[in-house]
Order: structure tokens, then sequence, then C-alpha cells
């Protein structure tokens, strides 16, 4: 057997040659700067894809590193992979033809599929295609998925392995040892791992030092002994750090940032929103909202920044269409002819033509006025000022009082939400009148101290509030985070590569104080 070198490549069912070794660019912030320092480190095989959103980055640091395209093998260019086979079977395999329609005009060199099961691989096998060169599974020795392995091995299809290094996850005892036995750190002993099982590993990092050492495993060479060892921690399923799709059964869509849900009043909404409140800049938060894949804003009347995130939505240069925009009108200036003016003066602070969601921000008018700015809100949205009407803070008896009244029902419900204050009997309620439940505080303001919360951040290795989000987002809650540092927006948008398990959701839904865990005003019991 030839040794193995960072020049190494595997020959695949499409003729061409894949470098043994790839980069990975998922959730890459600075991806120009990591591929420049990579291509630098020797690696000549980058993984990227639509979903990642930084294409365009990669592109320039292929042009910048002065590397013939051609000793460069990318993902998404030179490998095309269906990313995952949650669409159904069908369009899966009209995905698939079109792929290989793509090969076929020469514009893909190889096609090949990303989290697909034993079962996904059959289907494309009964439908006469010619089987995948390659199929991109979460692979490291606690989640081996042997079964996928061995059937990819036996219809010659190359095995990309990613968070083959565990995303840090790396205290385990074995990987200690053979680190020190092999005067090498952990991350390489696993990467090393995946080589000798004839895996292509998958990387990524943004330090310059890391992305380096990842490519220093070409000097030692693992014992059958200690890969027995590794083999060893395998734990199926149970083992899956990231979200690993083909442990599922279902074939429903799995979440991810550009998910919505379908409102009542017919719109999808995004299922993450950024929340805009006591944020008198809110322009360059907005803007670098978009940029961290947000699609949804939160503002209100009140917030006094309706002005601003209209100008970030128009300098950011997405399509008005592609953005939901909500709004709030206050009890202080509840009434129909008052919510009728303030309408048109939200839509003149905007410049928009229509707002997404308008909401009543409080119940604190009193029924009348409660009920006189519901029914100029839904005139607004007769007259297509408005597509969708909701209220806020509004408890099971505000939301009685519409039904009573002979109006629609709204169609979003904004309620202060979070593990220390789940309001159950007006998110029961919702749920059983087809009103989406948006969570607003749903990271506590920061008070995320609490040794539920840190434990549950530390097993999946993510931030406190990252825990908290996915929390919401695996209720069916639409959480409403809020930052203004660029840092924070973005680890707060990327909650949609773990899934806490029903014992960890249980553990924060157990955090339940009722009434009295409400940090904010929470002013659901108004009269």
């Amino acid at each position: 057997m030839q040794k193995l070198t960072i020049n190494s490549s595997v020959k695949l069912a499409s003729g061409y040659k894949m470098p043994l070794l790839g980069f990975g660019v998922y959730q890459n912030y600075t991806t120009k700067d990591s591929c420049l320092e990579a291509l630098k480190a020797g690696y000549r095989h980058i993984d990227s894809a639509q979903v990642y959103k930084n294409e365009a980055h990669v592109g320039q640091a292929v042009h910048a590193s002065g590397i013939e395209r051609g000793e460069i093998f990318i993902s998404y260019v030179d490998l095309f992979l269906i990313h995952d086979p949650f669409s159904g079977k069908q369009k899966r395999l009209d995905t698939y033809k079109a792929l290989l329609e793509g090969q076929a005009n020469g514009k893909i060199r190889t096609v090949g599929v990303s989290n697909y099961g034993v079962k996904h691989l059959e289907e494309i096998k009964e439908a006469g295609y010619p089987p995948p060169s390659v199929n991109q599974i979460e692979l490291h020795p606690f989640c081996q998925q042997k079964d996928i392995v061995e059937y990819c091995r036996q219809n010659n299809i190359v095995i990309q392995a990613y968070c083959p290094i565990i995303r840090g996850q790396m205290d385990d005892e074995i990987f200690t040892r053979l680190a020190q036995k092999y005067n090498k750190e952990p991350a390489q002993i696993l990467l090393r791992w995946s080589l000798q099982r004839g895996f292509v590993p998958l990387p990524k990092s943004a330090t310059p030092s890391r992305i380096l050492s990842n490519t220093k495993l070409y000097d030692f060479e693992l014992s059958s002994e200690d890969i027995e060892a590794l083999d060893s921690l395998d734990k199926g399923k149970d083992g899956a750090i990231s979200w690993n799709p083909m442990s599922s059964t279902s074939d429903s869509q799995p979440l991810a940032l550009d998910s919505t849900v379908k409102l009542s009043s017919g719109y999808d909404m995004p299922l993450l929103g950024f929340g805009v409140y006591q944020n008198n800049d809110a322009k360059p938060s907005c803007l670098e909202a978009f940029k961290a894949g947000y699609s949804h804003i939160d503002s209100a009347q009140m917030y006094r920044n309706e002005a601003q995130v209209g100008e970030a939505v128009r300098e950011s240069g997405i399509p008005r269409e592609k953005l939901f925009i909500t709004t709030k009108c206050a009890s202080s200036s509840h009434g129909y002819e008052s919510t009728i003016k303030g309408i048109d003066s939200s839509l003149q602070k905007f410049k928009f033509d229509y707002i997404d969601l308008f909401l009543i921000h409080d119940p604190l008018s009193g029924t009348a006025r409660r009920l006189e700015t519901y029914k100029a809100l839904l005139e607004g949205k007769a007259n297509g000022k408005i597509r969708t009407v909701g209220v806020s803070n509004y408890s099971v008896k505000h939301l009685e009082e519409i039904r009573n009244a002979g109006y629609d029902m709204p169609s979003v419900n904004q309620i202060e939400l979070h593990p220390f204050c789940q309001q159950k009997d007006i998110v029961e309620y919702c749920k059983k009148n087809d009103i989406v439940v948006q969570a607003y505080c749903p990271i506590i303001r920061g008070k995320m101290d609490n040794p539920v919360i840190q434990r549950v951040a530390q097993k999946y290795q993510r931030d406190p509030a990252q825990v908290l989000i996915r929390w919401s987002l695996q209720h069916g809650f639409v959480p409403l985070p809020k930052s203004a540092t660029p840092a924070r927006i973005h680890s707060n948008a990327q909650v949609y590569d773990f899934v806490l398990d029903a014992d960890d959701m249980q553990a924060l839904d157990g955090l339940d104080r009722g009434s009295d865990g409400a940090i904010s005003w929470n002013p659901v019991n108004a009269d």
C-alpha cells in the first residue's frame, strides 16, 4: 500500500481524482482568509455548499491564491452533492437527475450525495441511475455509521467524513492516551484514524495554527491495536454530534436558517427572527443580521427605529419580498382612528408598500380600545397595507375576547418565553387555535448562569444562548434574539447543526417558574 501524503488522492467513479484530505468551511465567516491559509498549508480540496453562503468567498480565495484552478478540488463545483435527503423520495430523485444532466453537460464533474442512508442510496439504484461517486456523512469514532460505510464500499462510493474531529469534543481518555503515545494532538489522531479507515476527512477551522496542524498527519501511523481501540468507541446514532439525518425515519424537513412556518394568513414567516428592541442604531445591526442569514426583523413603533430598519432593508440589496418585517402599536396609541393613522405612519417611516406582520403590542388599553385597534388592523390588512395581523402579550382571556367579538383570530401571539417563563396555558391555547407563538427574551437577557443551562451548553459545546434558542425552536416557537454585537448576531443564528435530546429538553422544561420567572414586563394579566 502506497504511503499516504498530503498529495494523496482517491480515484472517483466519475474518473476524477479527489484529494484525501479536505478543508471544511461550514459556519466560517472568514472564509476567504481561511481558505488562503488552507491552500498555503497544502490543502487542495475545499468543501463548500450553497447553504453555507460562502461560495463566492471560496472562489475569491482560489483566484487570490495564484494556484491553478485545475489543481484544486472544490465541492459544489468539481463535486456537486445533494446536501440531505429530507425533500422526499420524488424530489430527491428529480434533484439527482438534474445533477446527472449537469454532469453530462460539463457543468459538474462528479455527482454525489450527503447524509444518505442505505435506503436513500438503494432508491437511486432502483430508479436505474448510476450510484453517486461520493456520500458525505458524519463520521468519527463515536459515530461510525457502519451499515452505510459497508454499503458504500461495496458499491464503489467514496465516503467523506464531516465532523471528523467531533467539534473539539476530544477529552476521551483514549484520545488523550494515543495523543501522548504518538506525540500528536487529539485532532491529529482522529484525522489519522479517518484516513487509515479509507475515509476523506473534512476538518474545519478558522485558526491558522489549527489549519496547519490538521495537515500534519503523514509522519506517523496508528497501529492496528490503536485503530481497534478507537473503533470500540462507537455509540451508533447516539454518538452523533451533528444533525445526522440518516438516523431519522422521517422525510420531514429539518430545521434550517431558511425554515419558515405557514401562518393562518397564508404567508410564510421565518422561524428565527432578529429583535431590535432598545437598539438605537438598528441599521448596522440589521445589515449584520442580513449578512448572517436572518430574513425576519422584529421592530415596533415604540422602538423608534422603523426608519432605520427600512434603510437597512434597502441598503442590503435583498429584494423586499424576501424579507419579513414586523412592527407593533402600543397601548398609548390604541383606538380605531389612531391605529389607522399609525399604520400609515409606520409605512412612511419604513418606506414600504406593506408590512408583513402588524401586532397589537400589549393589552393594556382595555377591552373596548383593544377591539377597536384590532378592527383597524384587520382593515389595514383588507386594504393591502398589512399582510398578517397578530397580537403581543395576550393571555387566553384577551384572545377569547377577539373570538367572542366575531373577528378572525390573530395569526401570531408574541409573548415572553424561555425556560424560566413558559406561559404554558397561553402556548397550549395558541397551538389549539393555529396561532403561531413568537418568543421574546428567548435568551433571558443574558441571565444564563443557571447550572442546567451551563451543563447542557457544555455537553453540546455550544454557547448557552444557542442552547436556549434551540430549545425555543424545538418547542415550535419563533424566537426573536437581539444583539448589537456582530459576533453574537452570527452565533445566535448557528443553531441548526445540533439537536437537544429529550432528556435535555426535559431538564430545561423543568426550570419553569411561571409568572415569577418573567424578566420583562410580561403584561399578560392585564384587565
